[in-house]
């Protein structure tokens, strides 16, 4: 189910629940002052996928063990986890790292990304010319 943020008119607070689709129309409750004065808020959604390409586990990110958690609290938690990323781009010198299975980032190995890079020039390639490539 994807997350909604609400504006409420009373406090001019953000808040984000879970909701499925059916469901967004239906008036919701402002949390810290308890209005139903409230409108859904145009809002970017947030993806993230692992720069080697693997999903593990559940394949849900650390940011989607914050679901429920302002905005602000996010953001922050990405910013560092960007610097965790950022930490291991400058030591290893390398652009592209994910995550292990213990959540640790690593620079991604070069045949992961010569392959990547070869799936990408198919991909393009198909594209480009409507010619269906075996992968």
């Amino acid at each position: 189910m994807p997350i909604y943020e609400y504006d409420c008119y009373s406090c001019g607070s953000r808040s984000e629940t879970l909701r499925s689709s059916q469901e967004i129309n239906q008036t919701f409750q402002c949390p810290d002052c308890e209005s139903w004065e409230t409108k859904l808020a145009m809002s970017a959604p947030a993806i993230h996928i692992p720069l080697d390409g693997e999903f593990r586990g559940s394949g849900r990110s650390d940011l989607d063990r914050v679901i429920g958690r302002s905005a602000e609290v996010r953001r922050e938690l990405y910013r560092k986890e960007q610097e965790k990323r950022n930490e291991v781009r400058k030591v290893s010198g390398q652009y592209a790292v994910g995550k292990d299975k213990d959540g640790n980032y690593l620079p991604v190995s070069e045949t992961r990304l010569e392959k990547r890079t070869k799936a990408f020039e198919k991909f393009e390639y198909a594209k480009r010319t409507g010619v269906k490539v075996e992968q």
